[in-house]
């Protein structure tokens, strides 16, 4: 098996199918395998983004600053509360749910966020805090949505000491079977930029992968034997993908930099 990255980008919105045609062997045995036809939509609205978190911590404040910026994103914010309504909530296409306080949530609210992934096929990014995200979502609605096991553990609080500063990893996953951590064009070079950002001091190390969900970035130093601590992790979850970040720091890669 060889994976080949095919890139094209249209200059049109629209629907579009793509065929995929790979040239027959002398002697192949199945001949009926080698096509393949992919619908891609191409939209030239925005992408609806919702930033909800509790307290407009570092993070908050990165992410607001930073996609207010890019003009392919239409931002809402939501600060101590949370889009009510179904209907609201079904409006967006990502939703980037920091370190909420389901003090804010009711129980439909939380089952509506189930569904906005499995059923909307939305996409959903949760970023870990010191006070609630994930360790206040065992046994509600929302631990189902996090890739990463949070049933016995407990995770650094606000007065914790920050540690020594670390660089996450990239796994083969994170690597090579996303394009989301590329920044360049060349895979060495790519390497040579990880290894030189400004390293995180603060990150939940007691929080396990679960099954079937993959490892994009890993604690260099945290885990014992073969198993490693996720710091960017992900799953799928019905029709729609849901990240984690045991971090709240990404701020530190462009701060000053």
């Amino acid at each position: 098996t060889q994976k080949w990255e095919l890139t094209y980008t249209h200059t049109e919105g629209g629907e579009f199918q793509y065929v995929v045609d790979v040239q027959l062997l002398p002697k192949e045995a199945n001949r009926e395998n080698n096509r393949q036809v992919r619908a891609v939509s191409v939209r030239k609205e925005k992408i609806r983004v919702l930033l909800a978190d509790s307290v407009p911590r570092y993070e908050f404040r990165f992410l607001k600053t930073l996609l207010e910026r890019e003009k392919t994103v239409e931002l809402k914010t939501a600060l101590q509360h949370f889009p009510v309504s179904r209907e609201d909530l079904f409006s967006y296409d990502v939703i980037l749910f920091g370190d909420m306080d389901l003090a804010f949530l009711t129980e439909r609210s939380q089952q509506d966020l189930r569904e906005f992934v499995n059923a909307k096929s939305g996409g959903l990014l949760m970023i870990a805090g010191t006070q609630h995200n994930p360790f206040d979502y065992r046994g509600t609605p929302l631990e189902d949505l996090l890739p990463v096991e949070v049933a016995s553990n407990a995770g650094p609080g606000p007065a914790a000491p920050l540690g020594e500063g670390f660089r996450p990893e990239l796994t083969v996953d994170g690597r090579k079977g996303t394009s989301i951590f590329r920044l360049t064009d060349n895979e060495l070079e790519d390497q040579e930029v990880w290894n030189n950002l400004p390293p995180l001091l603060w990150s939940i190390t007691s929080a396990q992968l679960k099954r079937g969900a993959v490892a994009f970035a890993v604690h260099p130093q945290a885990g014992s034997g073969q198993q490693q601590v996720p710091v960017i992790a992900m799953q799928r979850f019905g029709g729609g993908k849901v990240i984690f970040h045991a971090t709240d720091e990404t701020w530190r890669w462009r701060y000053r930099v």
